[in-house]
């Protein structure tokens, strides 16, 4: 599979909202980011810098409670983070 790295950290930013159960905005809020940023992040619009990458992955973690991922593993492909369903929050 040949994705470049902007569609990759959408797919893994979808999985770990889909985990978290949180809706773009929420997620957002919670992670003190722009939401319009946010949301061209998740739609591969935009690249991010490395230290939004390493406060993106602290968020994720600070909100799971536990460390489930790393900054440089939020641009790393795993076939099985393909979200295919059009919400992810499970609202």
């Amino acid at each position: 599979m040949n994705l470049s790295s902007k569609e990759i950290l959408a797919m893994n930013l979808k999985y770990y909202r889909f985990l978290l159960q949180l809706t773009q905005a929420e997620f957002a809020y919670k992670a003190t980011i722009d939401l319009k940023y946010y949301v061209e992040l998740e739609n591969a619009h935009k690249k991010p810098s490395i230290e939004m990458l390493d406060k993106l992955a602290l968020q994720i973690n600070k909100l799971a409670g536990k460390n489930i991922v790393s900054s440089n593993e939020l641009i790393t492909y795993y076939p099985d983070h393909k979200v295919d369903k059009w919400r992810v929050d499970k609202k």
